[in-house]
């Protein structure tokens, strides 16, 4: 049995040039067909990463610039909760919402409470 030791690319130890060419590459990538863990292997990067990655691309919001570096951003935009608000009214559910917009289901929630306490108090 053979072990492989790759030691993988830390987004953190590398300039942001050279991250922003790899989520670059990334992007070609997947515009060719390819999936996160086939990109995660020639790019030596965490599945996991390139997994977020393309839960980014398939919504539309993945950028080579990419995100600011750090902690995610916590708050979402009003007009994000405005579409999610209006599609549950329509009839779509937590989950499928969820899924399309790679939130968990609590955040989800958590936005669609607040705006019916919001709605209900004026």
């Amino acid at each position: 049995m053979t072990s492989k030791s790759t030691v993988r690319i830390n987004l953190s130890e590398i300039s942001n040039q050279e991250r922003i060419n790899l989520r670059q590459r990334a992007l070609d990538l997947f515009n060719e067909g390819c999936g996160y863990k086939r990109v995660a292997t020639i790019l030596n990067l965490s599945a996991y990463t390139v997994r977020d990655w393309l839960k980014e691309y398939e919504v539309g919001i993945f950028k080579p610039e990419g995100q600011k570096v750090g902690r995610p951003e916590k708050v979402l935009s009003k007009e994000f909760g405005d579409t999610i608000t209006q599609e549950h009214r329509s009839g779509v559910s937590v989950n499928e919402l969820s899924r399309k917009y790679g939130k968990t289901k609590s955040t989800i929630r958590y936005w669609l409470e607040g705006k019916r306490k919001k709605s209900n108090t004026k």
